[in-house]
């Protein structure tokens, strides 16, 4: 497998390998790219826990002000109800699956000058493997702070005995493998890459050292001098001309195989569907990549009828409940079990698309018969009063072909144009106020999220001018909110912000007097539960025992 041929899907269409037999594996370019898959493998394999198989958007997602976890039981658990120990699952889950990235990382990089290639493309899969040996490290210093910095391969058992490196150091080498990675790949546009969003490039690169440098910037860091770093590589992907926001609607993928009949009137999909921002969610369900807005994607392939398969529960769990004899076309979704909360409702001004995108404006109320080539589906449009709603961004009947009732292959969003823009506006902001360039950069995302022309000023989408840079900052902090909610950004933004705990507070008062019910006014102990230690996860319990030099997280001892 020659990497000028392979795009991100024929990876995926290899089984990676982890350490069985590595010797027969190093021996050509097809045997590195296999290694390399199995790097990538990490991010979302349901076999190993993946980050974005559900760990981030399901289990961290619910602890924010965007979503709730439902606990149907009524027993408030786990991480998502801040009630959770050393030994929860979940904790040592996101700690093990870093960790196996990590280390397949480290073999390939060990052997990266084994066999005989075209050195360019030897360099390349060198940068994407120190890349993601740099991304794992920074998924585990943000949930953990205190983390073992891993460079070399584990070959034995004392190779994990290894004690927690200063968060300093760990971000040192985070900041010097992403760096040194953004050389050596491709660019986004490179035929190598043949289109895909889940090869990380060179403007997908600068983009999360953006991000990471505004964690850096933020608590509990606090290296201001990060905020001017974070702003030069989100400029460098801005003037990269490569990027930019969606704004067409394909009116031929919004239009789904069946008709929605409301109650008291016939519900047209398009007034809710057609437009910029949808369709980059479309786009991600149907595996369709436009990598100048999505960025860098995690990958699903397969729904258990084909060999490998990296499949998802996204838009199952984080969906809207059908009744079960339509699973076939709008998907298995009656074990849905996170909401969004009613506060977000609020966030959304008059005449912006994006509210009824991200947040189901319809439930599905009863079904009539349907024939085998029609599913005419009656449906209530929920009322403006109904504030908490279902999340509606991943949204099953855009699939292709008939749905599985346990999996999905939707493929999620790790970095979006529009996150850069947002980002480029807050480092500008905090380093030379709220500037054109600041407010430029804000606006376009907005103009788009109004279906506006993003280059024209508008009184309607446009934030006010003559804001203070503290003001431009709260507004930067809800922009980010209604654009990204979901994706998995908002809590380590509320930690970086210092605002996670009170937010949580601040949301379990706002549910407990605004849930529409008595059992869900109850579910507001998830939030309320928060206190300081919960913003780290603790070392896991496992891990304490597997390895004698660890030091438990100080609220956690």
């Amino acid at each position: 497998m020659m990497m000028t041929t392979v795009s991100c899907d024929d990876i995926l269409d290899t089984e990676p390998i982890d350490k069985i037999a590595l010797e027969q594996y190093i021996q050509d370019e097809a045997g590195l790219t296999s290694l390399l898959a199995g790097v990538y493998d990490a991010l979302n394999n349901p076999s190993t826990g993946g980050y974005y198989q559900n760990l981030v958007w399901q289990t961290f997602d619910c602890t924010t002000d965007e979503c709730y976890q439902n606990f149907f039981s009524g027993a408030v658990t786990g991480v998502t109800g801040n009630v959770f120990t050393t030994a929860d699952n979940k904790v040592a889950d996101l700690w093990r699956v870093c960790y196996l990235g990590i280390d397949r990382a480290n073999q390939l990089i060990a052997n990266i000058n084994v066999p005989v290639m075209d050195e360019n493309k030897r360099q390349e899969i060198l940068g994407e493997a120190l890349f993601l040996r740099a991304y794992f490290h920074f998924i585990l210093i943000e949930y953990y702070r205190n983390i073992p910095l891993k460079l070399t391969p584990t070959t034995n058992p004392q190779d994990v005995k290894i004690p927690q490196s200063a968060p300093a150091d760990v971000y040192a080498q985070i900041i010097k493998d992403m760096t040194e990675a953004e050389s050596k790949v491709y660019d986004v546009d490179a035929p190598e890459l043949g289109g895909a969003a889940s090869r990380i490039n060179k403007t997908a690169i600068q983009g999360i050292l953006a991000r990471v440098c505004l964690t850096m910037a933020g608590y509990p860091h606090n290296d201001t001098s990060k905020y001017a770093e974070a702003l030069k590589w989100a400029t460098k992907v801005k003037n990269s001309g490569k990027h930019a926001l969606n704004t067409y609607a394909d009116a031929t993928l919004n239009t789904p195989a069946y008709t929605f009949v409301g109650a008291t009137k016939t519900v047209n999909v398009n007034a809710f569907t057609n437009n910029g921002y949808a369709q980059v969610f479309i786009n991600l369900i149907q595996g369709k990549y436009n990598s100048k807005e999505s960025m860098w994607e995690a990958d699903a392939k397969g729904l258990n009828t084909q060999g490998y398969i990296e499949v998802t529960r996204l838009g199952i769990d984080n969906g809207i409940s059908v009744p079960a004899n339509f699973a076939d076309v709008l998907g298995a979704n009656s074990g849905v079990s996170m909401f969004a909360m009613g506060s977000m409702y609020d966030k959304y001004q008059p005449g912006d698309l994006r509210r009824d995108w991200a947040l189901y404006p319809f439930t599905f109320s009863s079904l009539p018969a349907k024939t085998t080539n029609v599913a005419t589906l009656v449906q209530e449009p929920v009322p403006a009063t109904t504030k908490f709603r279902s999340i509606g961004k991943y949204r099953r009947y855009y699939e292709l072909g008939l749905k599985n009732t346990s999996n999905t292959g939707i493929n999620f969003p790790i970095l979006r144009y529009s996150d850069v823009l947002l980002m480029l506006a807050e480092a500008e902001n905090r380093v030379n106020g709220p500037t054109a360039i600041a407010y430029d950069a804000v606006n376009q995302v907005r103009r788009r999220g109004y279906g506006l022309d993003i280059n024209t000023a508008s009184t309607a989408s446009d934030l006010p001018t003559g804001l203070s840079q503290g003001a431009f900052q709260l507004a930067i902090e809800d922009e980010r909110a209604r654009e990204l909610c979901f994706e998995g950004l908002r809590r380590l933004d509320l930690i970086r912000w210092g605002k996670w705990l009170q937010r949580m507070q601040d949301t379990g008062t706002y549910m407990g007097a605004n849930a529409p019910s008595t059992a869900l006014k109850n579910m507001k102990i998830e939030y309320t539960n928060a206190v300081e230690k919960n913003m780290t996860l603790p070392i896991p319990l496992k891990e304490m025992g597997l390895n004698s030099k660890l030091v438990q997280n100080p609220l956690w001892q």
